[in-house]
């Protein structure tokens, strides 16, 4: 489940880190992180949803097997609402996965393809592009790469305000 707020980047809100504070740099809005997102020696990973049917993920480091099975589990919750999931994989600093991480989310992303709306990668590393186009020939036109950040949240600010608008004021006028 939910359970406590942390940081999503996005442009234009404040910095809102993992205790509730402050924090410099790029503008990011305060968003519910799914329990169990976590940190593994090699790698850490962030899981929110920030609207209804997005799913948001950053990755910094080795992306673990872990992590992809997290990530799924989110998305499996988030396919359970009858949404289809508009996901932004924030992986700039992702410098590598294990071969097995690739291939579960991919595997994953076949089988509930119909349910799947879109996905945005920020990827920096030549390996996480090369295995972003390996997915991408499997996914057809589902995977959108994205090589800086500006367009990635620009993408990302569209869909949240879409998602926000369709599911309508959250407290009455």
């Amino acid at each position: 489940g939910i359970d406590r707020l942390d940081a999503m980047h996005a442009p234009g809100w404040l910095n809102a880190g993992p205790n509730g504070g402050i924090l410099p740099g790029r503008g990011v809005m305060a968003a519910p992180q799914i329990e169990g997102a976590g940190q593994t020696l090699q790698g850490t990973l962030t899981i929110q949803v920030p609207a209804p049917g997005i799913l948001c993920t950053t990755v910094r480091g080795r992306m673990q097997l872990a992590h992809a099975q997290k990530i799924i589990a989110a998305g499996d919750e988030i396919a359970k609402t009858g949404r289809k999931i508009r996901a932004f994989h924030d992986w700039e600093e992702c410098s590598s996965y294990e071969p097995e991480a690739r291939q579960m989310l991919t595997d994953w992303a076949i089988g509930i393809r119909s349910q799947i709306a879109q996905a945005h990668v920020l990827v920096h590393s030549a390996m996480m592009r090369m295995g972003i186009a390996v997915a991408s020939l499997l996914l057809k036109d589902m995977i959108v790469a994205h090589k800086e950040r500006g367009p990635f949240e620009s993408a990302l600010a569209a869909a949240l305000k879409e998602a926000l608008v369709a599911s309508g004021p959250s407290v009455p006028p």
